[in-house]
C-alpha cells in the first residue's frame, strides 16, 4: 500500500514539475518575444523618422537652389519651388 501511495505522490510531483517548467518556459519565451518586438518597432520608427528628415532636407535643398521639385502622391504630382526664386525670375 505504501509503495503505491509513494508512486502516486512521486508521479504527481513529477507531472506538476514538468507542467511548471513548461509554463515558466512559455512565460519566458513570451517576455523575450515581446522585448524583441518592441526593439524592432523602435528601430523601424527611428528609420522612418530618419527617412522623413532626409526627404525634407533634400526637398529644401533643391527648392532653395531654385530647382523645381516634383512631389508625387498617389496619382497626383505637383512641383514645389521656392517663391523667392520665382519672384527673382520676373
Amino acid at each position: 500500500m505504501k509503495i503505491k501511495k509513494i508512486n502516486k505522490t512521486l508521479l504527481s510531483i513529477i507531472v506538476l514539475s514538468v507542467l511548471l517548467a513548461a509554463t515558466m518556459g512559455y512565460v519566458i519565451f513570451d517576455i523575450v518575444s515581446e522585448a524583441k518586438l518592441a526593439e524592432q518597432q523602435q528601430i523601424y520608427q527611428e528609420g522612418a523618422a530618419y527617412g522623413y528628415e532626409l526627404a525634407i532636407s533634400e526637398i529644401s535643398r533643391l527648392a532653395g537652389s531654385c530647382q523645381k521639385v516634383p512631389l508625387t502622391y498617389m496619382n497626383q504630382t505637383i512641383e514645389l519651388a521656392d517663391l523667392s526664386c520665382l519672384q527673382a525670375q520676373q
